[in-house]
């Protein structure tokens, strides 16, 4: 039985693995490239949706609309880049000639909600002064909850005197590694194409990568 060359076999497992990364990497940026379409398709949906329910009788065109940064619904006092490009996104949708509303973009991260004992989430008395300084209607808020593989955005428009949602979307997005910097984590290990082969994935969070060295489980 003839017996294969180290070297070569060698120069196989090098090639395997430069493959490996390549096809790897040209998947990283296809899922990227659709992450970042599915994030200005599902603001834009969002926007839809919401147009459409709170049109007259609810609120004229002329009627002031105030959109608030969106927070995580696990602390309403934070917010995130996707928490504020979202929000600006739903803005600039229903600002847009399509639906025409008056729209009042506000950077708000603290306060949005209150949390009452039974669960409901009204609206803080914050809110309510800024609706009645701008003779706003409508306030659009929203909460997104951040999972293993996703994270969930839940859009409301509220009557601010009532606390009633008018009109409301659900939809969750991929946890691409654009969305996971936009969220605020921060990749503290990246494997190498060697890595990969073994099974060895990428480490992302918010803690630093002593922390992690600590537990090699999650690598």
């Amino acid at each position: 039985m003839k017996t294969q060359n180290p070297f070569v076999k060698a120069l196989g497992v090098c090639a395997a693995g430069a493959a490996a990364l390549l096809v790897s990497g040209c998947a990283t940026t296809r899922s990227d490239a659709r992450a970042n379409n599915a994030l200005l398709e599902s603001s834009r949906a969002a926007a839809d949706v919401i147009a459409e329910n709170i049109n007259e009788p609810y609120l004229s065109k002329d009627s002031p609309i105030i959109v608030a940064s969106f927070v995580n619904v696990d602390d309403m006092t934070d917010s995130s880049s996707f928490g504020r490009i979202v929000s600006e996104q739903v803005a600039s949708r229903l600002a847009q000639p399509v639906h025409g509303f008056s729209v009042i973009e506000l950077k708000l991260r603290q306060n949005i909600f209150i949390k009452e004992k039974a669960g409901e989430f009204m609206l803080s008395r914050e809110v309510k002064d800024l609706t009645k300084e701008h003779d706003a209607q409508i306030v659009v808020v929203g909460t997104y909850a951040i999972a293993n593989r996703a994270v969930y955005v839940s859009v409301r428009a509220v009557n601010p005197d009532t606390n009633r949602i008018i009109s409301s979307y659900d939809y969750n997005l991929s946890l691409a590694p654009n969305m996971m910097t936009l969220l605020g984590y921060k990749r503290i290990y990246r494997s190498t194409w060697w890595d990969r082969i073994w099974g060895r994935k990428d480490v992302w969070g918010k803690g630093s990568w002593e922390y992690y060295q600590l537990y090699p489980e999650y690598l």
